[in-house]
């Protein structure tokens, strides 16, 4: 059994945005779409600022806080941790044509611990609904194209979240209420995935993770192996 990528209920339209799901638009142009707490994006969501650039992940009082992908406005992308909107613990950057920039870890915003990558096996093409995550990632920070999943029902041709009690995590694609595309699995131990699935495996270019954020493994599945 698990939950849905937002349980939710839609924001009011007038008072306290609190533990709900609903879009607010800034005099400034700035827009954001997500979850709210205390009148304040707090869960998944969305940031736009006006000139283009986009944060989609997780946000903490109103900041993005915890795992994301954020898109600048050259088209290069950073996938990685989060605190208090600054890039705080494991990332990887992309070029606007996909090829890696760097990766290691972050503190305050400054790149403190680069680490190698194997570039001929690695990255994904950002421009995909998941770009290749940072170690110890887990993206919605997938950034898809495809619409929200529903909180129930059927799921397909969108994206979403879903928990399992034993603590494994999906976050990723659907397509015939199965996961298919490019996503992220938790495992309960911590272990992660992110890369390929079809048909609820892991099938395509993927890494692994361990629990500490290391890689573990990188390639390419099929049918789970």
């Amino acid at each position: 059994m698990c939950l849905a990528q937002s349980p939710l209920p839609p924001c009011p339209w007038f008072g306290l945005a609190h533990n709900c799901f609903g879009t607010i638009t800034l005099h400034f142009g700035a827009k954001y779409v997500g979850e709210f707490r205390d009148g304040k994006a707090h869960g998944q969501g969305t940031w736009t600022h006006p000139n283009g650039e986009k944060f989609v992940g997780e946000f903490r009082d109103g900041k993005a806080h915890g795992q994301g992908t954020v898109t600048f406005i050259d088209g290069r992308k950073h996938v990685g941790e989060w605190r208090d909107d600054k890039r705080n613990g494991q990332g990887i950057e992309y070029r606007a044509n996909g090829s890696v920039i760097g990766s290691g870890r972050w503190e305050n915003g400054n790149l403190v611990e680069p680490y190698a990558l194997d570039t001929n096996r690695f990255p994904f093409d950002p421009s995909s609904p998941v770009a290749a995550a940072a170690t110890s990632l887990p993206p919605l920070s997938v950034q898809s194209s495809l619409p929200p999943c529903p909180a129930s029902g059927w799921k397909h041709n969108c994206s979403g979240t879903y928990i399992w009690f034993d603590g494994a995590k999906y976050i990723g694609e659907y397509r015939n209420d199965a996961r298919n595309g490019q996503g992220s699995y938790t495992y309960p131990e911590g272990r992660k995935y992110v890369g390929e699935f079809r048909d609820n495996q892991l099938h395509g270019q993927g890494i692994e993770y361990r629990a500490n954020g290391s890689v573990s493994l990188s390639g390419r599945w099929e049918n789970n192996e």
